[in-house]
């Protein structure tokens, strides 16, 4: 998947939500686990967003089994690329 950010997106916000389940760690393409490749390739989009409001809210990460597991780990603000990548 390829995507392109216009001079328009600026100041868009994008808010990412990561599944932090127990099922993430499932592995596909030959033996890499899910949650390998969904933050690969969140961060790629989070570089490509350069000007672009961002947040992120993880869930299913802390409890098994809760569907309540939710938390915003990064509020949606601008300049948040490093702490959405880490």
């Amino acid at each position: 998947i390829q995507s392109s950010v216009s001079a328009e997106s600026a100041g868009a916000n994008v808010l990412f939500i990561l599944d932090g389940s127990g099922s993430m760690w499932g592995r596909l393409e030959g033996d890499v686990e899910k949650i390998v490749i969904a933050k690969e390739r969140m961060t790629e989009l989070v570089q490509e967003l350069e000007g672009v409001n961002m947040g992120l809210i993880v869930y299913g990460h802390r409890r098994k089994g809760d569907c309540d597991d939710i938390e915003m780990m990064v509020p949606l603000d601008s300049g948040n690329t490093d702490a959405v990548n880490s």
